[in-house]
Order: C-alpha cells, then structure tokens, then sequence
C-alpha cells in the first residue's frame, strides 16, 4: 500500500503539460498586453507632444504685432517685416518626426485662407469659417487682404510619423485686431 501511495505522489506527464499550457498563455496575455501598454504609452506621448506644439505656435502668433502675422508666417520670405527673422509657415517640433514623404521635413504647418501668398476672403473653408469679411469691409472680393485684414483665420496642423504609424492633429483658431 505504501509502495502505491509512493507511485501517486506525484504530477502525471498529462498534468505537467496542461499546467505547462495555461501557464504559457497567461504568460502570453500578460506579455501582449504590456506591449500594448507601452505603445499606447508612446502614442499618448506624442500626442501630447503636438497638441502642446500646436498651442504654443497659436501663441506665438497671439504674441506677434497683429498686423504683421500673416507677413511673419506665410509662405514666402519677400513679404517679412523683419529680414531673417520671420518663422515662416513650417515648424519642427522636438520629439516628433516629420513623415517620409514630407517635403520640407518639418512636422508642422500653418494655413491661412488662400494660397499661402496671398490672404484670400473668398475660399470655401467651413472649419476656417470662409467664405468670411476679414477686412470687414462689406464685401467677400477676391482681393488680397495680407495688409488689410482685422480678422484672421488660421489652422496648425501637425503631421508625424509615430510609434504607431502616421498621426496628425489640426487646431483651428480666428485671431482678431484689438
């Protein structure tokens, strides 16, 4: 009797593989999602990243002389007030990368109503609120307002490739003449 209570003592082949098994699953699951964790970690990240990015560039054209901000941050140089200090239309921000086919190489952009040269009253926009008055004249021409606006619509939008592939944000913003 002693002999087969010696024999029973023991795990089965059968029971050694079975709690093999559920502990490799777990162990699975655990590992998946800390994986999935620390991904979504990063994307919180640099989500982060260019939310603060875009705020402070809203900022900074909040901080420039009103009437100079579109000469400041448009498309071309030939237009700044200040030679070799204007930012321009494109930005970097630190920590995020601009995507492959960027051509620029910057993660983020300011769009005003028109083409980047000229500011233009008459586009169709709905999220910039165009067609709009910005120089409050009365009339919707297809005029350039870069001298004479009083109201400017303007969109950051940052583009970057992340962790978890290509993200972009847009903030959207009217500034007005005090």
């Amino acid at each position: 009797m002693n002999a087969r209570r010696h024999a029973r003592a023991g795990f089965t082949i059968l029971e050694v593989l079975v709690s093999s098994t559920v502990f490799a699953l777990v162990t699975g699951a655990v590992v998946t999602t800390l994986v999935a964790s620390s991904a979504l970690s990063d994307t919180n990240r640099e989500t982060v990243l260019a939310a603060q990015a875009a705020e402070s560039m809203l900022e900074q054209l909040k901080g420039a002389t009103f009437s100079e901000v579109f000469a400041r941050f448009n498309a071309t140089k030939d237009d700044d007030p200040a030679a070799g200090v204007s930012p321009g239309i494109s930005f970097a921000v630190n920590g995020l990368s601009a995507r492959a086919e960027d051509a620029d190489g910057m993660v983020g952009r300011l769009e005003f109503p028109g083409d980047g040269l000229e500011l233009r009253e008459d586009g169709k926009d709905a999220e910039l609120g165009l067609p709009r008055d910005m120089n409050r004249d009365g009339d919707l021409d297809g005029a350039d307002h870069a001298k004479d606006y009083v109201i400017l619509p303007v969109r950051v939008v940052l583009e970057w490739h992340g962790i978890s592939g290509n993200r972009a944000i847009e903030l959207v913003s009217v500034l007005v003449q005090r």
